[in-house]
C-alpha cells in the first residue's frame, strides 16, 4: 500500500499492487515530470522556521498535486496521440469558442451528448479534454498494461481512488466497461458504498493521529467520508473478470449454433449445464442464452430446441413435487408458419412440449438456487427486452432489424451509450485472427481524426438483433463481472429492463426487492435507452439519399473487415499444393478444349462447317449485325448447356437423373471422352507457355528495336480504328484468321519475322548450358 502521508510517485500502478513495483506507462512523460513535481511540492509542503502550516497552505498544496498530475497524465496521453501539447492546447481553445458560441441547449455534437449532461460527461478542463480524446483514439484493451493505466486516467491525485465524477466521464469512453446511461449505476455496485464510507472514516481517524504524532500533515488529502470511490483493486478485478468472460472460448456454443443451423456470428450471453424437464422423462444436456435465442442441446437423444426470444411471455419459478428441485419455468407462445418461414431453424427445432407451453430447467445445484436465480434474472433481462422494443413500436419500424454500425452524430447521450453498445466488439475468441490484427489501425492516423465522436473499438455488429436486445446483453456481461468481484452476490442494479422482477441478493440467502431510489434510477437508465432508439429510428427514416451514402460508408468498411478476415495465414503444404494445381488444369480442361474448337473451325478440318461459319460472319459484317454478336454468344452458350444434359442423362431425363449422372461425371472426364482432353491440355499449355513468354519478353524490353516496332504498330492501330468503322474491321479480322490455312507454309511476311525475332524463355538449366558451349566454342585469341 502506499504511504499517503508522502508526496507519491506519479506511475502506473502494476496488476499486482502488493508487490509494490511500479507501473508502467505507455509513456515515459509520467517518469520525467514527477522529478519537477516533487521539487515544488515539497517546497510547498515544508513550512517556514517558526510558523505553523494554515490551512490555506494544505489545501494550496493540494491543489498543486492535483494540477501536476493531470499536467503529467496529459503530457503521457500527447505522447501516445503523436500529438504536441501545444497543439492540444490549440484544439482546446478552438473547441472552447465553438462551445462558447453555441446558444444554451443546443446540441454538442463534437461529443455526442446534450446540452444538460454537459456536467458529468462535458471536458471541465484542458486535461479532461486530452484524457478523453485519447480514450476515443485507443482501444483500452490493446493497450499494454491497461487496468493499471484506465485507473490512473480516473485517478483524480495519485492517492489510488477513482471518485465518481471522473468515472462517469470516462468509463463511458472505455468501451465495454461502462456506457453513460448505467455509469452511475455501476459505480455504486464498485463502490461499495457502505463498507467504503467505513473505510474511509477509519483512514481519516488514523491520518489524524499520525498527524498530531508528527506535528504536521502534510501528504494527507482531506477526504470526504461520505464520498464513495473505487480501489485499484476492485477496478482490476472488475476489468480481469471483464475481460476473461467477452475472451473466453467457447467451442460448446460453436458446436450448437452448427447443430441448430443458427447464424456464426450469434453472440452468447451465457451457457450453463442443465436438466429438461419439460418432457415425460428428464433429459441432461446444455443450456444456451443468446442475443436472440434460448436454446438447449441435450446430452442424449435429440431433444434439441431453438426458442426466440422475442416469443417468450413469462418467466418464473417453481419446485417439483417429488424430487424437490428448484426449476426456471419459461412460458412461451408456438412460432407461426406466417411469422417464420418453414425452413427455417426456429420451425425445425421448436420446443415441443403439448399444449403447456412451457419449459423446466433445474441446474446442477442442491440445497441453494443461486444458478436458477441467476438465470431467472438473465433470461427475464433479454426477453424484457424485446418486449420493451414492441411495446415502443421499435420492432415494427424496423430498428430492431437493422444491422448496421449506429449513427455517431446522434447528439443524446444514451443514443452514444446505444451506439457503443451496438457497436461493440465481440467476444475476442469469436473473431479470425486477421479481423483483431486488423482492428488495431493506425493510432497516428487516428490520433488526427479521433474525436469523442468516433469509437476506438473497429469492430462491426453484423448481425442484426434489436439494438435494446445488444444493450442488455452487455449489461448482462458487466454483471456477471461485478458478481467475480462481489464474491458471487450477483448485482442486478445494471438489469434495466425488467425492474420489477430485480432482486437484490444478501448475504444470509435470503433476496430483497430494490428500493425506491434504485428503482427509480433504474427507469431513467431505460428511459434512456428507449429515448435513444427512438432517435435511431428517427434516424432511419432520412432522406432516401442520406440513408443510401450512410449504408454504402458501412457496407465497404464491413466488406474490407471480411476481406481482411477471409486472408488468414496458412503454411506451405507440398501435398496440398499439388492437388490444388491438378485440380485446377482438371477444371481449365474445357476452356483449352473450347479453343481447340476454335482452331478447329478456323483450320478448315471440316471444311462445310468452315465454310457455314465464314458466310455467316461476312453477312453479319456487310448487314451491320456485329451488335448481335454478343446476344448470339450467349445463345450458343445455352444451346451448349443443353447440349451437356443430353449427353449426361439422355433427352427424356429428368431433373434428379441429371444431378445424379453429374455427381457421378465432371466436365473434364465429359470432354476427354470425346476429345483426349488430357493431351489436349498438355500441348495447349505448352502452347501457351511459348506465347506468354514472347509477350513477357516484349513488355520487359529485352528486345529494344522489336518493342519499338511494336509501339509504332500501336499507334497505327490506334489510328486506324479511330477512322475506320468497326464491323469493317471486324470483316478484316475474320477474313485474315480463315486464310491462315491458304498461305504458303514457306513464305513469311514481315509480321511472321518480327514474332519470331521476339525472345523466349529459355526452360530451366539450358541458359547456363547454353552459355558455357558458346564460351567453350569461342576462338582463342
Amino acid at each position: 500500500m502506499r504511504n499517503r502521508t508522502s508526496e507519491p510517485e506519479l506511475e502506473v500502478r502494476t496488476d499486482s499492487p502488493q508487490q509494490g513495483s511500479p507501473l508502467r506507462t505507455p509513456s515515459q512523460a509520467l517518469r520525467r515530470r514527477s522529478v519537477g513535481r516533487d521539487q515544488a511540492t515539497e517546497k510547498l509542503s515544508q513550512p517556514k522556521a517558526g510558523e505553523a502550516e494554515t490551512p490555506c497552505a494544505v489545501e494550496e498544496s493540494h491543489e498543486t498535486r492535483e494540477r501536476n498530475w493531470r499536467d503529467a497524465i496529459a503530457t503521457a496521453c500527447a505522447d501516445m496521440l503523436h500529438v504536441t501539447l501545444d497543439d492540444l492546447r490549440r484544439r482546446h481553445e478552438r473547441y472552447r469558442s465553438e462551445r462558447q458560441g453555441k446558444a444554451p441547449g443546443a446540441a454538442d455534437r463534437s461529443f455526442a451528448i446534450d446540452e444538460g449532461d454537459l456536467g458529468a460527461r462535458a471536458p471541465r478542463d484542458f486535461a479532461d479534454y486530452v484524457i478523453m480524446k485519447t480514450l476515443r483514439a485507443h482501444d483500452v484493451f490493446s493497450m499494454q498494461n491497461a487496468r493499471s493505466w484506465t485507473f490512473n486516467l480516473m485517478d483524480r491525485t495519485g492517492d489510488g481512488r477513482a471518485y465518481r465524477p471522473e468515472f462517469v466521464r470516462y468509463a463511458p469512453l472505455m468501451p465495454p466497461i461502462a456506457d453513460g446511461a448505467i455509469a452511475e449505476l455501476e459505480f455504486e455496485v464498485l463502490a461499495g458504498r457502505a463498507h467504503r464510507q467505513s473505510d474511509c472514516n477509519e483512514e481519516a481517524q488514523n491520518g489524524d493521529q499520525q498527524g498530531d504524532a508528527d506535528g504536521s500533515s502534510r501528504g494527507v488529502r482531506p477526504v470526504d467520508a461520505a464520498e464513495p470511490f473505487i480501489g485499484f483493486e476492485t477496478w482490476d478485478s472488475f476489468l480481469a473478470a471483464l475481460v476473461k468472460i467477452l475472451t473466453k472460448p467457447k467451442p460448446e456454443w460453436t458446436e450448437a449454433k452448427k447443430l441448430l443451423q443458427v447464424e456464426p456470428g450469434e453472440l452468447l450471453v451465457k451457457s450453463h449445464t442443465a436438466i429438461d424437464h419439460s418432457g415425460m422423462f428428464p433429459i441432461p444436456g446444455k443450456l444456451f442464452l443468446s442475443e436472440r435465442y434460448l436454446a438447449f442441446i441435450a446430452a442424449l437423444g435429440r431433444s434439441h430446441f431453438l426458442l426466440p426470444l422475442e416469443l417468450v411471455r413469462g418467466i418464473s419459478t417453481t419446485e417439483l413435487p417429488i424430487i424437490r428441485r428448484d426449476c426456471l419455468v419459461v412460458t412461451f407462445e408456438p412460432p407461426s408458419r406466417k411469422d417464420f418461414a418453414a425452413d427455417t431453424p426456429v420451425i425445425r427445432f421448436a420446443p415441443s412440449t403439448g399444449a403447456e407451453r412451457r419449459l423446466l430447467f433445474s441446474f446442477s445445484e442442491f440445497r441453494y438456487a443461486t444458478q436458477r436465480d441467476a438465470w431467472h434474472a438473465y433470461v427475464s433481462e433479454m426477453a424484457a427486452s424485446f418486449w420493451c422494443a414492441r411495446r415502443n413500436n421499435l420492432i415494427a419500424d424496423g430498428v430492431a432489424r437493422m444491422a448496421m454500425r449506429l449513427p455517431r452524430e446522434l447528439s443524446e447521450t444514451s443514443s452514444a451509450a446505444i451506439a457503443d453498445a451496438a457497436s461493440m466488439r465481440p467476444a475476442a475468441a469469436e473473431l479470425p485472427k486477421s479481423a483483431m490484427r486488423a482492428a488495431s489501425g493506425n493510432t497516428v492516423e487516428r490520433s488526427e481524426t479521433a474525436d469523442v465522436t468516433e469509437v476506438a473499438s473497429l469492430y462491426y455488429a453484423d448481425l442484426p438483433p434489436p439494438v435494446l436486445a445488444r444493450v442488455a446483453r452487455m449489461n448482462i456481461i458487466r454483471s456477471r463481472a461485478l458478481k467475480r468481484v462481489n464474491q458471487g452476490a450477483l448485482p442486478t442494479r445494471l438489469l434495466v429492463f425488467a425492474p420489477d422482477w430485480r432482486l437484490e441478493s444478501s448475504d444470509t440467502g435470503g433476496a430483497t426487492s430494490d428500493d425506491g431510489e434504485v428503482l427509480r434510477r433504474k427507469h431513467e437508465a431505460l428511459s434512456k435507452y428507449v429515448a435513444a432508439a427512438k432517435q435511431i429510428a428517427d434516424g432511419e427514416r432520412r432522406s432516401w439519399l442520406s440513408r443510401a451514402v450512410q449504408r454504402v460508408n458501412v457496407n465497404l468498411e464491413v466488406n474490407r473487415r471480411r476481406r481482411e478476415a477471409e486472408r488468414e495465414d496458412e503454411p506451405l503444404d507440398i501435398s496440398l499444393l499439388s492437388r490444388n494445381i491438378a485440380l485446377f488444369i482438371e477444371l481449365l480442361a474445357p476452356f483449352v478444349v473450347l479453343f481447340q474448337g476454335l482452331q478447329y473451325v478456323v483450320q478448315w478440318v471440316q471444311p462445310v462447317l468452315s465454310a457455314i461459319v465464314l458466310v455467316a460472319l461476312l453477312v453479319m459484317v456487310a448487314m451491320n449485325w456485329v451488335k448481335y454478336l454478343f446476344p448470339v454468344a450467349l445463345a450458343t452458350y445455352a444451346v451448349f448447356l443443353l447440349l451437356i444434359r443430353v449427353q449426361l442423362a439422355g433427352p427424356a431425363a429428368s431433373d434428379q437423373a441429371v444431378a445424379t449422372a453429374s455427381e457421378r461425371t465432371t466436365s473434364f472426364s465429359l470432354i476427354m471422352r470425346v476429345h483426349n482432353g488430357l493431351r489436349v491440355t498438355q500441348s495447349a499449355l505448352q502452347a501457351m507457355n511459348y506465347h506468354l513468354a514472347k509477350v513477357e519478353s516484349l513488355h520487359l524490353w529485352r528486345a529494344p528495336h522489336l518493342t519499338w516496332r511494336y509501339l509504332a504498330a500501336l499507334a497505327l492501330v490506334v489510328a486506324v480504328t479511330a477512322v475506320v468503322p468497326f464491323r469493317w474491321l471486324f470483316g478484316l479480322l475474320v477474313v485474315y484468321c480463315f486464310t491462315l490455312q491458304f498461305r504458303n507454309p514457306d513464305a513469311r511476311d514481315f509480321v511472321d519475322e518480327w514474332y519470331e525475332a521476339i525472345p523466349g524463355r529459355a526452360p530451366p538449366g539450358e541458359g547456363a548450358t547454353a552459355a558455357l558451349r558458346t564460351r567453350a566454342e569461342a576462338p582463342v585469341t
